[in-house]
């Protein structure tokens, strides 16, 4: 799960969509970008929203310029990119997994049964 930079800048969250990727920025950040693999599912979320698309990384590791600082932001390419039409929220994520989630940090990791939920509900 990562998030979206949303309360920080909300550029940055519209820039994702808009060009179906992962991202993170800024040293300490972007450097999160990394773990992806191919193949991984990635879900997107939104502060005060919740879970906004979700896509399967490409595992290339892409930087590009971020505020006139050059590679500050770190990205890959999400492939099967899909906005939802409703968002999951953070509460709705809790309840149906029944577990807690370290939403302020940039990007966590969730087990496999709650993703397999996640993208049933989804469905």
């Amino acid at each position: 799960v990562l998030n979206t930079n949303y309360t920080n800048n909300t550029h940055h969250t519209d820039d994702m969509m808009y060009e179906h990727k992962a991202a993170a920025y800024y040293p300490g950040w972007r450097e999160k970008i990394q773990k992806l693999q191919k193949g991984d599912t990635v879900f997107l979320y939104k502060s005060g929203t919740g879970i906004i698309a979700f896509g399967v990384a490409d595992g290339k590791l892409q930087k590009a310029t971020c505020d006139g600082y050059a590679d500050y932001e770190y990205y890959m390419h999400l492939d099967k990119f899909i906005k939802l039409q409703t968002p999951i929220s953070a509460a709705k994520m809790k309840e149906l997994t029944n577990q807690g989630f370290p939403f302020r940090t940039t990007m966590f990791s969730i087990s496999e049964e709650a993703a397999k939920i996640l993208m049933e509900t989804i469905k």
